[in-house]
């Protein structure tokens, strides 16, 4: 088996053999190839002591035996020091890509130009965390983000905690065709079109490199699906929703503790990955009630419920701002708009930046339709599927 496995006996041997210059690239492959089998080997062994020991949780077992199996430098036990030439050379690389515009770089692209062209995208390697209250539109951030970056060709994961497969899929192609899951069930009227629209709207969903897990919770299954996410499917930025409701283990003291272990993970594994994680987030229920610069539950940076190592570890972070849900407008002083006439209407949606590293803080104007989750960023070129004025604007 060691012969088989690359063995330090058999690594020997190959000197005593002439090689060709025409078969030394198949000569290397073998030798690649058995390294990586005799580290499968030892991660083999490494699962199995783990579970014979029987310290661990299952769920704590499967996710110690995925990351075994999908990293290639589990045998590695020392750091990676290399040199400055090489380091600067891979900068130099990385660097030449995004000033041609032929590659991700730093930054991976979000679909939205105004954001892209002050923060250059999502920071690749760090974390992200975006904020807000509940019905701000979070989820609808997320989803129309996913949908504009999947349609450029951005692979996109989602680590749903909240909600299910399903559900996103139904937002997704409310998105997509306009129609919400309730109108596309509404038959009262007896017209199919609405149906047919959605199925579209489903169908668009189907083809985009969009790939979701509903069923992670745990920190440490969490990280390893990010890690599948990443080296199995290709993912360049992949969403948590959201970061409180991700579980901690062993035995943390209180919940700022166990919120500190999880910021932890997630930063490790955008590191490790070197991709965008996108994390949603509470904030704290004060925020409602508070008038900072004349505007009620405008965020600051204070807002993140239970740590603020959120806001210590992100390369950016961002709290959602949507101005209607505090101070609705009315259609007269003794008529107000219904919440169907608000959810159909382009309400303004800010993502007000509380935290940057290669960048000054900015807040970015977009645009929201409630009914349908869709967000516009009005310098953005005018979607196929638009019919209307554009860019779309309250009024």
């Amino acid at each position: 088996t060691d012969e088989k496995c690359g063995s330090l006996q058999y690594l020997e041997s190959l000197g005593d053999k002439a090689v060709l210059s025409e078969r030394l690239p198949g000569y290397v492959k073998v030798i690649s190839d058995m390294a990586k089998l005799r580290r499968l080997l030892g991660s083999v062994e490494s699962i199995k002591s783990k579970i014979l020991t029987g310290d661990d949780s299952v769920e704590q077992v499967k996710a110690y035996a995925e990351t075994q199996i999908l990293d290639t430098r589990s045998d590695i036990s020392v750091g990676s020091v290399e040199s400055a030439e090489v380091v600067a050379s891979s900068a130099s690389d990385s660097f030449d890509l995004m000033v041609s515009g032929e590659g991700y770089g730093e930054f991976i692209p979000t679909g939205l130009p105004a954001f892209d062209k002050h923060f250059m995208g999502w920071p690749r390697g760090l974390p992200t965390y975006i904020g807000g209250r509940s019905k701000m539109g979070k989820t609808a951030f997320m989803l129309a983000s996913v949908a504009k970056a999947a349609v450029a060709g951005i692979p996109q994961g989602i680590v749903s905690i909240e909600m299910g497969k399903k559900q996103l899929a139904y937002r997704l192609a409310s998105y997509f065709s306009g129609v919400s899951l309730r109108e596309a069930l509404d038959t009262s009227t007896g017209n199919t079109a609405y149906q047919d629209l959605f199925r579209w709207g489903l169908s668009e969903v189907s083809r985009l490199p969009i790939h979701i897990d509903d069923t992670s919770r745990n920190v440490d299954i969490v990280a390893s699906t990010v890690r599948q996410m990443k080296r199995v499917h290709g993912c360049e930025t992949v969403w948590i929703d959201y970061a409180q409701l991700v579980t901690g283990h062993g035995r943390a003291s209180d919940e700022r503790s166990r919120l500190d272990a999880i910021a932890d993970s997630i930063r490790q594994v955008a590191k490790e990955e070197r991709i965008a994680v996108v994390a949603l987030a509470q904030f704290n229920r004060q925020l409602d009630t508070r008038i900072t610069d004349g505007r009620k539950g405008l965020p600051i940076t204070s807002d993140f419920r239970g740590s603020d190592k959120f806001l210590h570890d992100a390369g950016l972070a961002f709290g959602i701002y949507r101005p209607f849900y505090y101070d609705p407008p009315e259609k007269s002083r003794s008529e107000k708009y219904t919440d169907d006439d608000l959810s159909q209407m382009f309400q303004p949606l800010e993502l007000v930046c509380l935290a940057a590293r290669e960048a000054s803080r900015k807040t970015v104007e977009l645009v929201y339709q409630a009914a349908w989750g869709r967000i516009y960023d009005t310098t953005e070129p005018t979607p196929d599927w638009w019919n209307g004025t554009w860019p779309p604007r309250w009024s």
